[in-house]
């Protein structure tokens, strides 16, 4: 193996090493706002105005690593796919497997960063943040202003989970299709060069 081609090993290797990683950050913060944040502002804070602002803040923060995973996660899959498309033993069913993660690599980052997008929206609209009761329901002197993101966050929230996950999901089932086609290759090669002897 030469000089060259170890270093083009070594960046898709990075690459697909940073690629994981910036889908988990993604995929665990979407987990942890919608599981763990709400809940623990609805029981930590008492006065509902406060718990919008809190769960509010808790984004904004949250978005200074979530923006940048997402840049991550779509460069760094253009670099892999890239690689394993143009690989010796890709087969049509490793090509059709990429293109459907090409599918949800998209979906994710652009309804990544129409969440983002959403919530800055909001946070004009409500600079104070949008109070929250004691149910979890956005309080009655707010809910008909914020319907729209209620609307909106309800379905493109679990949508951009969705994608996320299944990009993460898809990840391993491309190596293992890589995988066996390698094998398959290396095995009929040696079977070519028995046969010969």
């Amino acid at each position: 193996m030469t000089k060259e081609v170890t270093v083009m090993h070594s960046g898709i290797v990075a690459a697909a090493a940073v690629h994981n990683l910036s889908l988990a950050v993604a995929y665990g913060g979407s987990i942890y706002g919608r599981v763990a944040l709400r809940r623990a502002a609805i029981e930590g804070v008492s006065d509902p105005k406060q718990r919008g602002k809190v769960m509010g803040q808790a984004w904004t923060q949250f978005n200074r690593i979530n923006v940048p995973a997402h840049a991550l996660f779509t460069i760094t899959w253009l670099v892999e796919r890239n690689a394993i498309n143009r690989g010796p033993f890709t087969s049509n069913r490793t090509r059709r497997l990429v293109a459907v993660k090409d599918v949800l690599v998209t979906g994710a980052l652009l309804t990544g960063v129409s969440n983002v997008i959403a919530g800055e929206m909001m946070k004009k609209e409500f600079p104070e943040g949008v109070g929250i009761s004691d149910n979890g329901n956005v309080v009655p002197e707010q809910a008909e202003k914020a319907q729209k993101y209620i609307s909106y966050f309800r379905v493109m929230g679990p949508l951009h989970t969705a994608l996320l996950g299944g990009s993460i999901v898809l990840g391993p089932v491309i190596s293992a299709s890589t995988a066996r086609n390698a094998a398959r290759g290396l095995l009929g090669k040696l079977f070519k060069n028995l046969t010969r002897g």
